[in-house]
């Protein structure tokens, strides 16, 4: 599969112009490019008779996802399917994710290719031209609509459903990104702790490791690490960030639809219950090694959605759950020896991140502000998320002055950042 880190562009939009070049692909462009994904569109006008743009299809082949918006006038565009059969050959050969939106056109009518929405490939037949290209396109068009994607209909307005998309998407560029090591500040102990605890050599059908932590200690950073440091020898594979917001917005088979069309991304399933759920993971997975990051769990119910016993996935699978629970993974079964309690960082750590961020370079300027810079960090008590946090705001003080009035105040009134991420877990609790 393309990789977000190499590929130019994060996202490449294709699209009928007359259709929704003004309208909704405007907006959803300016969603993307706001939310930081680099996208590709094509603003170019092609007159008829013109050469394809060899640009477009190096910009297709350099994108890491291939957003097809199918409106009711995409079928009378050639371009819009030379695009899209360029697209299905990069999805088919594992090297570009496909993500369709159906706008203003019925998902049945795509399929069942008959209707207006086919018509125009009657014509196409007629042009000697492309006689030969049509029954490709047909194929790309059956192949897509089949494909996990959005259709319009479903959502209340177009602002909500580009919403969806962009967080949608968001997620799946972010779970791809690499994690440099050198990058990661005291990740060498918890590596060390989890590489024994997850033994990738364990013979057992499916073995489940707990990570837990209060919330801002680093819990997504270490699963994210895990995953590209072991996923890749796996058959299978996927990481859901977030899974509490998951279940909260679509219910526990909505999020059993998206572990599947995560894992198995060529699939589009709509299930019925839970049990249907069930069944179909493990008919599709029963007999594949499977390395499955659940990140953010926060009832018990969302394992048991997905990992209702063991015999769903084949042997040797690895399923890793982080939550701030320690009693949630021991109601799923998951043995003291499978857990990992994250703890806060160690000291010398602590003003090395903090540093980081608030210096240009990660180096103090001066002995003076190395000394406030450990006063600060101690501040912060060994969380990752409030030493980010407490690094950017010191990061704008440019004189020893600015950092002691901002160390008097935060030493009297903590940082806002700091309070937030005590309240999550004060909640939980």
């Amino acid at each position: 599969m393309a990789s977000s880190s190499s590929s130019r562009y994060g996202v490449f939009l294709s699209f009928r112009g007359t259709d929704t070049r003004r309208t909704f692909v405007s907006h959803l462009h300016k969603a993307l490019v706001n939310r930081g994904i680099v996208t590709f569109k094509d603003d170019s006008k092609i007159r008829t008779g013109d050469p394809f743009p060899h640009e477009i299809l190096e910009a297709i082949q350099d994108s890491t996802f291939a957003v097809i918006v199918i409106s009711e006038n995409f079928t009378s565009s050639k371009w819009c399917l030379i695009e899209l059969q360029s697209i299905m050959e990069l999805w088919s050969s594992k090297k570009l994710i496909v993500f369709p939106i159906f706008y203003g056109v019925e998902l049945s009518d795509v399929r069942k290719e008959e209707g207006h929405f086919w018509e125009p490939l009657k014509l196409h037949m007629c042009n000697n031209s492309f006689a030969e290209e049509v029954p490709k396109w047909k194929e790309a068009l059956t192949k897509v609509s089949y494909l996990n994607g959005k259709d319009s209909t479903k959502f209340k307005d177009d602002a909500a459903m580009i919403d969806n998309i962009v967080s949608d998407i968001w997620t799946r560029l972010s779970s791809m990104l690499p994690i440099e090591f050198a990058d990661v500040v005291g990740m060498t102990p918890h590596m060390e702790r989890l590489d024994f605890l997850l033994n990738i050599r364990s013979e057992k059908e499916v073995r489940m490791i707990g990570i837990w932590g209060m919330g801002g200690i680093g819990k997504t950073t270490i699963s994210k690490y895990l995953f590209h440091q072991y996923s890749g020898g796996f058959s299978a594979r996927c990481f859901i960030q977030d899974v509490w917001k998951i279940s909260s917005s679509f219910g526990l088979v909505g999020l059993q639809e998206k572990f599947v069309s995560s894992i198995l991304p060529e699939e589009h399933v709509k299930l019925s219950t839970l049990e249907h759920g069930h069944h179909h993971i493990k008919s599709r997975l029963g007999h594949q090694r499977v390395f499955v990051v659940l990140d953010g769990v926060d009832n018990v119910d969302q394992i048991r959605a997905l990992v209702k016993e063991s015999s769903m996935f084949g042997r040797v699978s690895y399923i890793i759950i982080t939550t701030r629970d320690q009693s949630l993974l021991k109601t799923c079964g998951i043995i003291d020896r499978d857990l990992y309690e994250v703890s806060c960082l160690e000291s010398s750590d602590s003003l090395l991140l903090l540093k980081r961020f608030a210096f240009e370079g990660g180096t103090p300027p001066s002995d003076i502000y190395e000394q406030l810079s450990l006063r600060a960090s101690q501040l912060a008590h060994g969380l990752p998320f409030a030493l980010e946090a407490f690094g950017l705001c010191f990061r704008g003080k440019t004189t020893p002055i600015e950092w002691k009035d901002e160390l008097r105040r935060l030493g009297t009134t903590p940082h806002e950042s700091t309070i937030q991420i005590l309240k999550i877990s004060y909640d939980d609790l």
